[in-house]
């Protein structure tokens, strides 16, 4: 079969879920990004040690970066940094609450 359809493409599958993954799935995205021209990437950070981590490797790189996380008020538990609160409470939100009561 000479005529090709398409092209064959590593996938890496990680055994294990975590933080243990970040530095190794950062490293993948860049390089893919790179082979496709592709100039922005998001991330997604709970704690923002994800977000640190990918300014750090996509520093110098031309990579634009884009961070994500929870709305606010979300609590992680059990982090290696403690209990974590994302994001600053809304003080109108607040206000509003109170209204309501």
């Amino acid at each position: 079969m000479n005529n090709c359809l398409g092209e064959l493409k590593n996938i890496f599958y990680f055994t294990v879920c975590g933080q243990i993954n970040t530095e190794k799935t950062l490293k993948l995205a860049i390089q893919r990004a790179r082979e496709l021209n592709i100039k922005k990437l998001v991330v997604a950070s709970e704690t923002g040690l994800s977000a640190l981590k990918a300014v750090d490797m996509l520093r110098d790189s031309g990579i634009y970066l884009t961070v994500v996380t929870s709305a606010a008020g979300t609590k992680i538990e059990n982090t290696i940094l403690g209990d974590l609160r994302i994001g600053i409470p809304d003080k109108n939100l607040g206000s509003a609450r109170k209204k309501r009561r």
